[in-house]
């Protein structure tokens, strides 16, 4: 079971969109399921804001669950990404519905962590698929940490 596997409609993401003191950990739903998480980091690239990005796949639809996962480095990146992307469209599908941000429910780097490691998202094969986490700036396979 991939981290995906239905946490938007089971409740998970918190309703509340304002950033509490130690909030860093987003949801962004509306992600165009054609989307890769390469075609993502060409959008929202490496720049130290953030250390993890995860995209959940569909293998049996080859394509995005719709939302993605984003860890950011202290809450004042995060408040400000969710104020530069809160109802904006991705540059490849502008014709798509814009992306709802919320504070996702799993809060904080090793929390979420444990997280992908709890759904055995560290088994998957394909990179693609696979969490984008970054440690000094340089991206780290999630079996090494």
């Amino acid at each position: 079971a991939m981290w995906g596997g239905g946490w938007a409609s089971e409740g998970f993401a918190s309703e509340a969109s304002e950033l509490c003191d130690d909030d860093a950990t987003l949801m962004v739903r509306n992600i165009p399921t054609a989307y890769t998480q390469e075609r993502l980091l060409k959008e929202w690239p490496i720049d130290g804001t953030w250390n993890i990005l995860y995209l959940p796949w569909n293998p049996k639809e080859g394509c995005n669950v719709g939302y993605a996962f984003v860890n950011f480095t202290s809450k004042t990146h995060a408040a400000a990404f969710q104020q530069k992307w809160q109802g904006q469209c991705l540059e490849s599908f502008s014709a798509e519905r814009p992306l709802d941000i919320t504070v996702a429910e799993v809060q904080g780097f090793e929390a979420n962590i444990a997280q992908l490691r709890k759904k055995r998202v560290d088994r998957i094969k394909i990179r693609q698929c696979l969490p984008v986490i970054v440690q000094n700036g340089r991206r780290v396979d999630l079996k090494k940490l």
